[in-house]
Formats: C-alpha cells, sequence, structure tokens
C-alpha cells in the first residue's frame, strides 16, 4: 500500500512541477524548478530578476524558458518535501526540484545523504559565481569540501538589533552602551519584556551557547588577540563551543532559556522586525539580514536601531544554492551564474536587505553610493550642477568625502581635521568642519530644501575583507558618519567574521537531545493555570471516556441534533 501511495505522489509531483527530470510539457519549453526561502529574491512591479532570467535564458537557448518558482520556511520542510518529491532511479533517487536553496548545516546533511549533483564548471557557465564571490566565502567553501556541491547565496551574522533610546528610558539608568555587545544582553533585569528571540532550535540554542560558555569564549578571544592562537585554531575551538550537544552543555542551556523564557517578551521569527520598528520591543536577535531590513524602516520613521555582534563570538551562516539528484545541471547553473552578475546582486541586495557572496570593485562602490558619506560643494558651473537650491540660487556638486578630498574640494586644517586613528573605535577619523546635503519630503521623492550641519564626524571603515575577490585584492574602504548601522550590519570587520562560528549539521541523536530540550523551555512558557486546565481536561477525559463506554454497551446513547451539509470535497494542492 505505501509502494502504491509513493509512486502516486511521484506521478502527481511530476505532473505538477512538469520537471525538468522527468515529465515535459512541450519539447519547446525548458523548465527550471527552483526551491527557495520566502522572499529571498527580488520579485516585484518595479524589478522581477526570475522574469529576466527567463528572457535571458529564452535568448540563449533559442526556445522558451519558465522558471517555476516556490517557496518555504524553514529548512526541515524543504527537506521534507524534497523526501516527498523524490523518484526512484536506477541509480538512486530524483528529486522534483532542479535548484535549492538550503542552510549551511542542511547542506551538510543533504551532500552526506548523498542527495546533490556536482556543479560542472566545464560547462563554462558559472563564471560570475567564481569570479565576483567574496574570496572569504569561496576559501570557506573550499575548507569544509562543499565547492563541488553547492555555490554560495547570501551570507550574514546573528546579532542583536538594539534601541538605546528606549532602553535608556526604560532602565533607569541601568543600560550603558556596551551592553549589547554581550550574550547576557536579553538576560538583564533591565530587558525585561523588551526583547526578543527566535522560535528556531538551533539559533536560540546557539544565543544559550554564547551565555553559558561567554567566559570560556571571552578567554579564547583574549588569546587570540594577544597572538597565542592563529586565526584558523581560534576558529575551529570557536566552532566546537558553539556546536556542542553532550549532556552537560545541554541541560545549561535549557536552564538559561527558561530564565531567558521568563524575561523576553516573547519567541518571533517574522515579527521582531516591525516590533523593533514601532517600538513595541528594544531587544531582538536577528538574523544580519532581517536587521537591514528593521533598520531601514525604523529610518523612515525617524526612529535610529543599531545592530552588534556579541564580542564574545557568534554564527555567521550561509544560504547556498545546490541541485539535488536529477536536476538540469546546465540550466540550473545558469540561474546561479545570473544571479552572480554584480549587476543583478545589487538589485537583490537592495530587495531582500541580505549581504550576497558576490563581491568586488563593484560592490564596494554600491556600499559607497549607499552608505558613503556625501557632501555638497556650491560651483559656479550652474548648468551642469547636481542640485540647484532655488530659495537662493546657489548650484553644489555632490562629492563623496573621499573624491572631494583627493580632488582638492576638501582641505585638511581648513575644511576637516585629521584626527588620526580614533582609540576607541580603531578607525582612522576625521571631523569635517561642515556637510551640506539636500532634504526631501516624506515620499523620498522631491528636495524641499538643503541642510548644512557642522563638525561631523567621519570615520573609515574597512571593507576590504569581505569584498574582495581571488582576483581583487585592493583596499576597499568607505567614509561613514554611524558605526552599528547598516554598513556594519552588512559588512562585518574581518575581526567580527573570524569571532563567529559556522553551524554544523547535527545527528539523529544530538538531534534528539535538542528538541527534548527545546520541547521543555516552551512548555515552561505555559502559565500554570493553563497547564492545571490542560491536566483537568484530560483527567476529565480519562474519568468520563470508561463511563460513556459503560453506558454506551448498556443501550444508552447521546447524541447532539445537527443538520448534515451537501460537502464538496477539497482540491488538495501539492506543495511546491
Amino acid at each position: 500500500m505505501r509502494k502504491i501511495f509513493s509512486l502516486a505522489l511521484a506521478l502527481i509531483t511530476c505532473l505538477s512541477l512538469f520537471s525538468l527530470t522527468g515529465c515535459k510539457k512541450e519539447e519547446d519549453v525548458l523548465e527550471l524548478n527552483v526551491y527557495n526561502w520566502e522572499d529571498y529574491i527580488c520579485k516585484d512591479e518595479n524589478a522581477d530578476l526570475i522574469k529576466d532570467f527567463e528572457e535571458f535564458a529564452t535568448e540563449k537557448y533559442g526556445k522558451k524558458v519558465v522558471v517555476n518558482y516556490s517557496t518555504f520556511g524553514t529548512n526541515e520542510n524543504m527537506y521534507n518535501e524534497l523526501q516527498l518529491s523524490k523518484v526512484k532511479t536506477d541509480n538512486g533517487y530524483d528529486y522534483g526540484y532542479d535548484l535549492v536553496c538550503p542552510s549551511d548545516y542542511m547542506i551538510q546533511k543533504m551532500l552526506g545523504e548523498g542527495m546533490l549533483e556536482k556543479f560542472d564548471r566545464s560547462l563554462g557557465n558559472l563564471d560570475n559565481y567564481d569570479t565576483y564571490s567574496s574570496k572569504y566565502i569561496l576559501d570557506l567553501f573550499d575548507n569544509y569540501g562543499w565547492t563541488d556541491y553547492a555555490c554560495g547565496y547570501m551570507y550574514g551574522t546573528m546579532g542583536f538589533v538594539y534601541n538605546p533610546e528606549v532602553l535608556s528610558e526604560n532602565s533607569g539608568g541601568e543600560y550603558q552602551p556596551g551592553d549589547e555587545a554581550h550574550w547576557d544582553f536579553p538576560w538583564k533585569t533591565y530587558s525585561k519584556n523588551l526583547g526578543t528571540i527566535k522560535d528556531s532550535i538551533r539559533d536560540t540554542y546557539a544565543l544559550a551557547i554564547g551565555k553559558v560558555y561567554s567566559e570560556e569564549l571571552t578567554a579564547l578571544g583574549l588569546r587570540w588577540k594577544g597572538g597565542e592562537l592563529s586565526d584558523d585554531e581560534y576558529q575551529q575551538k570557536i566552532v566546537e563551543i558553539f556546536n556542542r550537544t553532550d549532556e552537560e552543555t545541554v541541560r545549561k542551556v535549557t536552564e538559561e532559556l527558561i530564565v531567558l523564557k521568563g524575561n523576553v517578551y516573547g519567541f518571533e521569527v517574522d515579527s521582531g522586525k516591525r516590533d523593533m520598528a514601532s517600538g513595541k520591543i528594544a531587544i531582538n536577535f536577528a538574523w544580519s539580514g532581517d536587521a537591514v531590513y528593521t533598520l531601514d524602516i525604523a529610518d523612515e520613521n525617524d526612529t535610529e536601531l543599531f545592530y552588534a555582534v556579541p564580542e564574545e563570538g557568534s554564527n555567521i551562516w550561509f544560504d547556498g544554492w545546490v541541485m539535488p539528484k536529477g536536476a538540469n545541471i546546465e540550466l540550473s547553473q545558469d540561474f546561479v551564474n545570473f544571479l552572480a552578475d554584480p549587476e543583478n546582486a545589487k538589485v537583490n541586495m537592495n530587495y531582500i536587505g541580505y549581504t550576497p557572496v558576490v563581491s568586488g570593485s563593484a560592490m564596494h562602490e554600491n556600499a559607497i553610493e549607499w552608505y558613503g558619506a556625501y557632501t555638497l560643494i556650491e560651483t559656479d558651473d550652474v548648468e551642469n550642477a547636481d542640485y540647484i537650491d532655488e530659495e537662493t540660487g546657489k548650484a553644489y556638486f555632490e562629492y563623496y568625502v573621499q573624491d572631494a578630498i583627493d580632488e582638492g574640494e576638501l582641505v585638511a586644517g581648513t575644511h576637516y581635521i585629521d584626527n588620526g586613528v580614533d582609540a576607541e573605535t580603531g578607525y582612522k577619523m576625521i571631523t569635517l568642519n561642515e556637510i551640506r546635503y539636500p532634504v526631501y519630503d516624506d515620499a523620498e521623492e522631491n528636495i524641499i530644501g538643503f541642510e548644512l550641519e557642522e563638525e561631523v564626524d567621519l570615520y573609515l571603515y574597512d571593507v576590504s575583507f569581505l569584498l574582495n575577490t581571488r582576483t581583487e585584492t585592493d583596499d576597499m574602504f568607505i567614509w561613514t558618519d554611524t558605526l552599528g548601522r547598516q554598513l556594519e550590519t552588512q559588512y562585518p570587520t574581518r575581526e567580527t567574521v573570524l569571532r563567529c562560528a559556522i553551524m554544523k549539521h547535527f545527528n539523529d541523536e544530538e538531534m534528539g537531545r535538542l528538541n527534548d530540550m527545546w520541547d521543555e523551555v516552551k512548555v515552561s512558557a505555559i502559565p500554570a493555570w493553563l497547564m492545571w486546565m490542560i491536566v483537568g481536561i484530560i483527567l476529565l477525559v480519562i474519568i468520563v471516556a470508561p463511563i460513556l463506554s459503560y453506558l454506551n454497551k448498556k443501550g444508552v446513547h447521546f447524541t447532539f441534533k445537527r443538520k448534515r451539509k451537501n460537502l464538496t470535497p477539497v482540491k488538495r494542492e501539492i506543495i511546491k
């Protein structure tokens, strides 16, 4: 019976997906079945990368190319769907999708289970990916043995989005700047009901690991900074700590999370972004991509939020493209390579807020355009001016600060003071005597005036570590007026990245311990009155059921008057 059901399900999947690997709708149509995270590609009325790819591929192959694009909410849901879509073949199994985008630990699981096809670079259609991807990411994939089976897509860190103003107002002076840079931040008494954590076993487990082993992590960091440990040695130890699953560790994590449950506002997966922007909460444990989105939304509401990665160490995660067995390899690689074009990567990053693995000078220029410090400098060239103040008639050219310095428009000692290396941040710092910029209306469409700000501190932020490719190894810096904001969130420093660990795939025994831990933590959050109510209902059922059964045998029946309506069968769709 189970075999018959599996064959029927495979047939339905084939018919619904029109997979390239099995059934086809038309001989002159190529179809690519892509399975990705929700809201994880630019696809709206203004820009649609999926539609753009279809046009690109249609021109390349001389026949219509269609992308069947579907989404999932968790790695586990994606994995289960792949298992449902698989079809037995002479060489094992083929799956109902050509291209899937799991996270780091799930890629390891799928690779270990032999579910993946190899990428074929002899086809010559991964040149964008190999040329423009971050050297750090490419080296990471090489070191872990993933290069042949996965291509990076997006990556980032985990840390805290926080609102220092709300925390200061609500803590009675207890909150101190710098608290956000440590794992015990959401456990602080002043953060009561002001924070949220992820409703995710793996991510929240990492949060508690950071708290449990904060002293050990801090000691390791000091040894690393002191030169006692190499980068590789330090990384190996950080990875080992954040992936511990022994019984003692799980017990300590359980205890810490139960305490934390009583201190936070609640668990969330997506609502934390809105709650932070609205001011409902002041601390959100977040993925860096969501952090950027949150900071952007808050800016629109004139609220300034910040993001910090704990100094003890954290998680650096990535999502990558893989091809399940039976995939159309050439067309899948076309799609990956298309997204790795820097122009497409910029559009994608602007839409979803996450950081692509695509790097290089083009992405550096894009970061300068988004986050760099600009100033308006008066000019007599009214005809070619970038801005004209209609009230005063003055005309201005817009300069990125470094360009203005290089071209002599800003002179040291006259227009700015060179402060050397700032002792607190470790970055080169200058103080501009003045910086002028246009002021826009609420719709960010029309200029309503010009503003002059005096004595603005600027920091020279280094983005070389993540933006260098294997062919571009130049120094890449950006002048910025604020640290801990979008720029630093999207492109953390070398030191920040090296103190972050990759999540490893846990085996069934390890996940069993974590699932038990999670059940205990979640149950601990149920109010006592609700727990007693549940117990009461269970006891009532246990007592009443035998009585009803006895009366039924004696011919006593209990019925409820009801009218049966004509029922229409519900059509069930295969989840893609």
